[in-house]
């Protein structure tokens, strides 16, 4: 360091932060790794409550990785195809489906089993694991995201194929 670069630190005053201060914010940090830790020790942040009303539709879906970015959806009661995802197609439901998946990566379970595409009497629709029991509200994502399930869900088996 140069002679003038120490000379204007030394005259510098030195700032002290109140101790009313740095008590807030240590108070502050203790409630965030109180929280963070909380969560973590739950495994979840929240929970959605059960649904309480009678199913309405429900069908057992399958996801085939097909290679080179395509997947196969199919209705696993009867393995046929309800919709053919090409690379970059349905992005919500490759996301939403890859949540699932790493739950089951977590818990150590059969990643290739199918998913429940629930809709209940009251309108709470639901992409269900039963294995792990997680579950996902799809209404909360919105009409054009829930939407892409719906179709799953209510359609008649056929490959529905774009791009």
């Amino acid at each position: 360091m140069s002679s003038q670069s120490l000379s204007s630190s030394a005259m510098r005053p030195v700032r002290r932060v109140s101790d009313r201060l740095m008590g807030l914010i240590m108070s502050g940090l203790l409630f965030v790794v109180a929280v963070v830790s909380l969560a973590r020790i739950n495994d979840h942040v929240a929970e959605a409550p059960k649904p309480l009303a009678p199913i309405q539709i429900q069908r057992a879906v399958s996801f085939v990785d097909e290679g080179g970015g395509r997947i196969r959806i199919e209705d696993a009661s009867n393995g046929r195809s309800l919709r053919i995802l090409s690379a970059g197609e349905g992005s919500f439901i490759r996301g939403a489906v890859r949540s699932l998946v790493r739950t089951r990566q977590l818990a150590s379970v059969e990643v290739a089993a199918s998913f429940e595409l629930i809709l209940y009497a009251d309108g709470r629709f639901q992409l269900y694991d039963p294995l792990t029991g997680e579950a996902l509200e799809l209404a909360a994502f919105g009409p054009s995201n829930s939407g892409e399930f719906r179709a799953l869900l209510t359609g008649t088996p056929s490959v529905q194929h774009s791009g």
